[in-house]
């Protein structure tokens, strides 16, 4: 039976700071990258990383994005929830905003 060995490359981002004109935050840039849960250096960039992967004989087998958002918190002072549980209003819900991607490898491990 074929036995694999794993590897995680995962990138994360932040938001922008709240802007005058409006009551919420724009999604900031892709920073954070780090393999195997060690942070690679800023130099460093996912997509170059991830050719080199494929050169060592890693394949890509999934893609994960994950938010660390909660919903149902970001109503602004300003907006009224009505009978039928509508915002009506500004809202601040940034529940299911990617925060994180993670990429996972695998290789074969030789016997």
């Amino acid at each position: 039976m074929q036995k694999w060995e794993y590897k995680m490359l995962t990138r994360s981002r932040g938001w922008k700071a709240k802007e005058e004109d409006t009551s919420y935050h724009r999604p900031g840039a892709w920073e954070g990258l780090f393999e195997d849960e060690e942070k690679l250096p800023p130099s460093a960039n996912h997509r170059s990383r991830i050719g080199e992967l494929g050169q060592q004989g890693w394949e890509l087998v999934s893609v994960v994005a994950e938010s660390s958002n909660l919903g149902g918190m970001g109503v602004t002072s300003g907006s009224i929830i009505a009978a039928s549980g509508h915002i009506l209003g500004e809202s601040l819900d940034y529940a299911g905003y990617t925060t994180h991607e993670k990429w996972i490898f695998r290789r074969p491990i030789e016997p």
